[in-house]
């Protein structure tokens, strides 16, 4: 099953440069899991400021451990009811490269 677009709704209450911050810290923890090379070619994701979201290309393998990774350090720094998480349907090809 290839699941697409992960989207992150940040709440209010969490700032959303810490938030795109920890979604570095996952890219960087996946480099050690894939490589710096590969992780640059198959991990892609955009930040929308307006709606306070951030969409992660799930389409790889290397997308699919960012997005856990990043889930994870968002659960830990920020807790549960700091953000949504929703898995959408459509092409990821909007999303810029990490």
């Amino acid at each position: 099953m290839n699941p697409g677009v992960y989207q992150f709704a940040v709440e209010q209450q969490v700032p959303l440069d810490e938030a795109e911050r920890s979604f570095h810290l996952a890219l960087v923890a996946a480099e050690g899991l894939f490589g710096q090379a590969l992780v640059q070619m198959d991990a892609a994701y955009h930040v929308d400021e307006v709606h306070r979201l951030i969409m992660a290309d799930a389409t790889s393998e290397v997308g699919r451990a960012v997005v856990s990774i990043f889930a994870g350090f968002m659960l830990r720094q920020f807790g549960a009811d700091a953000f949504v998480v929703r898995r959408m349907t459509g092409a990821a090809n909007s999303l810029v490269p990490a």
